[in-house]
């Protein structure tokens, strides 16, 4: 049930608005929907970055789905503007700073760096009224940035007072699905694990400190139906501070095994998300997975993890902007016991085992993405 409050001055700290829970269908995981909104504004015609009504959102950690429902609708004296000219409204999206923008086409001097941004262009189906929708899918957390405008004025005098002037408001909202319960996996440690035959994928997280100059995810002793096999039928995917996407690091480990997948310099301090995804076959898929880290802070010396820090600076990035389907969300494997690591793959004798933060993984009330790796 949707549980409206009243909206607060355009400079109030977001409030949460709706909170749901429920099960996943073909998991043991726990999603927790929340809904943010802005209080809507009067937009302007753009002549100048000063002309830009800009919004702020947070985005949650282990956001699996973020929706901006985008609400535009006229006024005039008070009342609906049914008779207000129909003006496009362009929005622009960035994660981690406002966006660079260039309505009016101008060029930028020579050597410079325009960071990527989105852009969505609202028309009128309604006479006083439009809605319309952005999605993107695992977007990285923390700071994102609305910027919307109307079109660049075409420059008609008119005369105050003769007619009331038309007001175009402007109302951003946010639905995140966020997934609770993410399986954690520790440097140094295999774990076993299995995706049935009506999951397609398994997903985990491990958190990488200071110094690491190394990331391996390994993944050994595959078997279908309690059989070992020579190719095993999934993929391996990483990716830095969200789950991974379509364009993430990946491996097929049909063609290797062991099935390694390595990171070089990997982004200190954050939680990297590694997704095991089947193939469509009619069995159950079963593996040990583990993770391994080179630590760079001793000169020739390589460990299975480092000391832990106490902050979690994650930066901001993209994730993938794509329609919203609750069917494709990924299932989540549940954590078993842990087993230390006595494979022949991990050899270090002087390896220790770190505790990521767990406060931010059963976190159920949240406080209100460069390009994707």
């Amino acid at each position: 049930m949707w549980q409206l409050e009243r909206l607060g001055s355009g400079c109030s700290p977001p409030r949460l608005l709706l909170l749901v829970y429920y099960l996943c269908a073909l998991g043991d995981c726990l999603f927790v929907t929340e809904y943010f909104t802005r209080t809507p504004r009067k937009l302007n015609a753009f002549n100048s970055f000063a002309s830009v009504e800009l919004f702020h959102f947070n985005v949650p950690d282990d956001t699996m789905m973020a929706v901006w429902n985008l609400i535009t609708f006229k006024e005039q004296g008070g009342t609906f503007g049914d008779s207000c000219p129909n003006r496009n409204v362009t929005v622009y999206f960035r994660s981690g700073a406002p966006p660079v923008i260039n309505p009016l086409h101008t060029s930028f001097p020579r050597d410079t760096v325009v960071p990527g941004s989105f852009a969505v262009t609202l028309t009128w189906t309604l006479p006083n009224r439009t809605t319309g929708a952005f999605n993107v899918t695992s977007p990285l957390p923390g700071d994102w940035f609305l910027a919307a405008h109307l079109p660049k004025d075409e420059g008609k005098i008119s005369v105050k007072g003769l007619s009331e002037e038309c007001q175009y408001l402007f109302q951003p909202q946010l639905i995140v699905q966020r997934l609770v319960g993410i399986s954690v996996l520790y440097p140094g440690y295999f774990i076993d694990q299995m995706i049935p035959v009506h999951n397609r994928s398994a997903l985990y997280k491990v958190f990488i400190p200071n110094y690491i100059s190394k990331v391996k995810v390994q993944l050994v002793n595959c078997s279908t139906k309690n059989r070992s096999s020579d190719s095993c039928p999934v993929v391996l995917k990483i990716r830095a501070r969200a789950p991974p996407v379509h364009n993430s690091s990946a491996l097929d480990c049909r063609e290797w095994n062991p099935c390694e997948l390595d990171t070089l310099v990997p982004a200190w301090e954050q939680w990297y998300y590694i997704l095991v995804e089947r193939y469509l076959t009619n069995s159950n898929v079963y593996f040990r997975i583990g993770v391994q880290v080179t630590d760079c802070s001793k000169t020739n010396l390589s460990k299975d993890q480092s000391q832990p820090s106490s902050s979690m600076n994650m930066p901001q990035s993209f994730g993938t902007a794509m329609g919203f389907s609750l069917s494709e969300t990924l299932s989540v494997a549940s954590l078993p016991s842990l087993t230390q690591n006595d494979s022949h793959l991990h050899n270090s004798e002087d390896s220790i085992i770190y505790l990521p933060p767990h406060g931010r993984l059963q976190q159920v009330l949240a406080h209100p993405s460069d390009p994707a790796q």
